[in-house]
């Protein structure tokens, strides 16, 4: 059983079920979700589908693909950070589509800790982070850990995916059960998304924990801190800078240091755009744009190199992107506030992080970190 979920408008949610092609690419092979089957078939096919997906084209089957972080180490030229065994992307075309509202009976989905980033090591690698930065090699890193959950009780994929999109969501949650995982996405970060003539991009940097009855103060005190305006601005002028790329300088900035007001927490954002050219393919897009500024740092390439010899783990679907493209809908999400579960084994792994600048404090960052994880387990709770 395979199917996955996106928020859509007005409240509702897009179900897509019945898949008719579902795979996961890996460097040097792909294994066939449907089959149980491994084939040769290397990552070029995959980009080539990739190349033959023009912006133009309005498929009748809804086409979701989940890039996996580590996509970005091909794609970047650091291919020695990838492993053969790393996948890249899981790609699915379904045949069925619905609007659902889901009940629930669930009232909470109790997680309980097993493992998570000491202080001390985040302080170890927040050290050297601010070393690189003190010698040149970067302007902010965007550094990650994963935190680990456990349910005490078996939940179905059904069952979670239901009690998840009764919740009040962002507007690029999603949720994807590819037969032993299950990822749960409440993402409010866009990558890319086509509407009308235009190509937008909405990177998001800049953090704090809401409090009731307090938000201007907060909107006006997020936007006053040197910090976190560095941050936004180093990373919208990275993707300001992408879209020049491929739009061959075009790219405009309609909003810049807007607030972003969550459940739980408050963001700033820019808004970036640039005119759609009918001869983009989704490769174009994905090669000049993956993976996010705001989840890796600038300058991009020496980011993901630093951030691999410093993270202890795989991202994979965390701070990759997920695609759909259905009908005129064509959009990227960034993952953050995203969950790997192993439904079977009742694993939850989460995944959070924060920009770091020559301006952080390590315990302010720590405590940003947490706070997003929090925010996460209030979402359940």
């Amino acid at each position: 059983m395979l199917f996955s979920t996106f928020r859509w408008k007005n409240n509702a949610n897009l179900h897509l079920s019945s898949p008719v092609r579902a795979y996961i690419q890996y460097r040097h092979k792909r294994f066939d979700l449907m089959t149980g089957f491994a084939q040769s078939i290397g990552v070029e096919s995959f980009f080539e589908e990739l190349k033959a997906h023009k912006v133009g084209l309005k498929p009748k089957r809804p086409l979701v693909i989940h890039l996996m972080y580590e996509l970005s180490f091909l794609l970047g030229e650091s291919s020695y950070l990838l492993k053969d065994d790393d996948p890249l992307a899981i790609v699915i075309e379904y045949q069925k589509t619905k609007f659902i509202k889901p009940r629930t009976k669930l009232k909470k989905i109790p997680l309980k800790g097993l493992e998570r980033p000491s202080w001390t090591e985040y302080k170890e690698a927040f050290h050297y982070l601010q070393e690189e930065l003190l010698k040149g090699n970067g302007y902010q890193f965007n550094l990650t850990y994963p935190f680990d959950f456990y349910t005490e009780d078996f939940f179905s994929p059904t069952d979670i995916h239901d009690f998840f999109f009764s919740k009040k969501l962002s507007s690029f949650a999603h949720a994807s059960f590819l037969g032993e995982e299950l990822i749960l996405s409440n993402s409010p970060e866009c990558l890319f998304t086509l509407q009308g003539k235009y190509l937008y991009s909405m990177p998001i940097k800049g953090t704090v924990k809401k409090k009731k009855n307090a938000i201007k103060k907060q909107v006006r005190d997020l936007f006053n801190d040197p910090k976190e305006d560095s941050e936004l601005i180093m990373i919208s002028d990275l993707i300001r800078n992408d879209l020049n790329r491929l739009s061959n300088g075009h790219c405009e900035v309609p909003r810049i240091k807007k607030p972003l007001v969550l459940n739980n927490l408050i963001h700033q954002y820019s808004l970036l755009k640039t005119p759609i050219q009918e001869h983009w393919s989704l490769f174009d897009i994905v090669s000049t744009l993956f993976p996010g500024g705001s989840i890796t740092g600038a300058p991009k390439i020496n980011a993901i190199r630093t951030l691999g010899r410093v993270e202890r783990y795989k991202r994979r679907v965390y701070c990759g992107t997920t695609i759909l493209s259905w009908k005129n809908h064509l959009t990227g999400s960034i993952n953050i506030r995203t969950a790997k579960i192993n439904v079977e084994e009742r694993l939850w792994t989460y995944g959070a992080g924060g920009g770091i600048t020559l301006k952080s404090q390590a315990h302010s960052e720590f405590s940003e970190m947490e706070s997003k994880v929090e925010s996460f387990l209030t979402l359940l709770s």
